[in-house]
């Protein structure tokens, strides 16, 4: 895992919900043996790919798999590329919490490398694919103000 994405998960969410009793599980995109790391149980979707595209692409169907052996009261997530994943839980009856950390879609204009007029069609793209998904989870949180004045711009 990403050291921060580490420190965030297994450190700091983690901890409270270990010591209140629960049972914490961190499903990854990845190949790697299942583990155990400060008590949380971290769990190999059998996939990996260093490509992001493929990994928006093809992750999604391993990664609903190995969420569903889990049956966890409730599912969170901070992957754009998952909100998917997310609506497929919601199917099933799961709660869904999603972290919106960047400025997403937005962060593209910044990020990307391609011309400004793609950047404008995939912002556009992601900004109706995102309003639908995340009005249908149970819950968003977001780490600035930007974001929540976007989100209710949306009507989240």
């Amino acid at each position: 895992m990403k050291k921060n994405v580490q420190e965030v998960v297994l450190y700091r969410q983690a901890e409270s919900l270990i010591k209140d009793g629960y049972e914490v599980y961190n499903v990854v995109s990845d190949d790697v043996p299942d583990e155990i790391e400060n008590g949380v149980k971290i769990l190999s979707s059998g996939y990996k790919t260093s490509n992001r595209i493929k990994r928006s692409l093809f992750a999604a169907k391993p990664l609903f798999e190995r969420l569903k052996e889990v049956n966890a009261d409730v599912y969170h997530t901070c992957h754009v590329d998952q909100l998917g994943v997310c609506l497929k839980l919601k199917k099933l009856g799961k709660k869904v919490v999603f972290e919106m950390q960047e400025d997403h879609p937005y962060s593209f204009y910044w990020k990307s490398l391609l011309p400004k007029f793609i950047n404008h069609i995939i912002v556009w793209i992601l900004k109706q694919w995102m309003a639908y998904a995340l009005k249908r989870v149970d819950a968003i949180t977001c780490v600035s103000y930007d974001t929540h004045d976007y989100l209710v711009s949306w009507g989240i």
